[in-house]
């Protein structure tokens, strides 16, 4: 895993290089930060975890005007919902929350624009890490005559694999080196989890 991160920067730290920025509109290389809300799709995310929260950081080399590549890294974390995994609606659960780690990279086209609005879809692919911390569950059991408490601790660990992103978004021109922007995502962890990012971010030409 830390040799795949590794790699990855040393990758973007030469891609960077190989496109020197120039200052003002004609700079290759744009860097964004945003964040917002994440949605679980499938029933593994959304049996036991709620929408999550995630923040990020983009490099993107302009390789045209409407073609960019671009590499993602981004930190997803989703709370655990009441009567997760099983357990008693009534139980008390601490711990169990999942994160999920990725760094993508990919390609982005924006639909050709006269104006300060741009769509544009982007696609990509890389590593994914997920998290799930260790749960501990502790419930009551009452009924006439009888009481007891039960309870139960969970390990659960990391995986690493392979992760995917695909939507649509939206960029707003706020001047010649500053942009605001919008995306959704659907985003993968090939065979495990599935969600939905929304984020909203702003970038900026170095």
């Amino acid at each position: 895993m830390k040799k795949a991160v590794s790699l990855a920067a040393c990758l973007l730290a030469a891609a960077v290089l190989a496109f020197p920025a120039e200052g003002g509109p004609e700079s290759k290389i744009s860097l964004g930060l945003s964040g917002a809300v994440a949605l679980p799709l499938n029933s593994g995310l959304t049996d036991n975890y709620g929408t999550g929260i995630h923040f990020g950081g983009t490099v993107n080399i302009a390789l045209s005007p409407t073609l960019s590549i671009f590499v993602d890294g981004r930190y997803h974390a989703f709370g655990i919902k009441s009567g997760a995994y099983g357990y008693p609606s009534s139980a008390t659960l601490t711990g169990g929350g999942e994160t999920i780690f990725s760094l993508i990279g990919g390609v982005k086209y924006l639909f050709p624009s006269e104006g300060s609005v741009h769509f544009y879809v982007l696609g990509g692919i890389g590593l994914n890490l997920q998290s799930i911390a260790d749960l501990t569950a502790q419930w009551t059991v009452v009924t006439i005559g009888y009481t007891a408490t039960y309870s139960e601790t969970r390990t659960f660990g990391s995986t690493a694999g392979l992760g995917i992103v695909l939507g649509p978004g939206l960029q707003v021109d706020l001047g010649s080196s500053l942009a605001a922007f919008a995306e959704v995502r659907y985003a993968s962890c090939l065979g495990k989890n599935m969600y939905l990012p929304v984020l909203l971010g702003l970038q900026v030409k170095i």
